[in-house]
């Protein structure tokens, strides 16, 4: 990891092996510049009870699993989901019955993993 300041500008580079976790998409070696596995969640904060609207873009058509998880790893949603590939999937997860707090969403293929935080309130 590194931090440098030039003049009013932050820079931040992260530098990685092929041991490294592939968590989020901090980097893309891909030459037509498509990320292989990524996640929009929203609303976020959400409100209990609503409902949560996620974008997931995959390199190819698959299938994915979502899995809401609270801070002590228990599993408070398990859905599985179609991906459509080179296009961003829209998938809607009800929060219904699931209390105020923080909890990650996590998106696997047989491939990769994505996680986002979330704050339910």
């Amino acid at each position: 990891y590194k931090l440098t300041q030039k003049s009013s500008q932050i820079t931040y580079s992260y530098a990685c092996n092929n041991s490294s976790p592939r968590e989020g998409n901090l980097m893309n070696d891909d030459e037509d510049g498509f990320t292989p596995l990524s996640m929009n969640v929203y609303p976020n904060p959400a409100l209990s009870g609503s409902d949560l609207n996620m974008h997931i873009a995959s390199e190819e058509a698959t299938s994915a699993s979502l899995i809401i998880t609270d801070m002590l790893g228990r599993t408070v949603v398990n859905k599985s989901v179609a991906l459509s590939g080179y296009y961003e999937s829209d998938v809607t997860v009800s929060l219904d019955g699931i209390k105020p707090g923080y909890y990650m969403v996590v998106v696997s293929t047989d491939e990769e993993r994505v996680s986002k935080a979330l704050i339910i309130e």
